[in-house]
């Protein structure tokens, strides 16, 4: 989360980016 760019693509792409993060699961 160092950039906020990288905060973006996880928020858009979580299960891309991060599939630990959940956002619509």
């Amino acid at each position: 989360m160092a950039d906020p760019d990288e905060s973006y693509m996880k928020t858009v792409y979580p299960r891309t980016y991060g599939e630990h993060i959940r956002y619509g699961e």
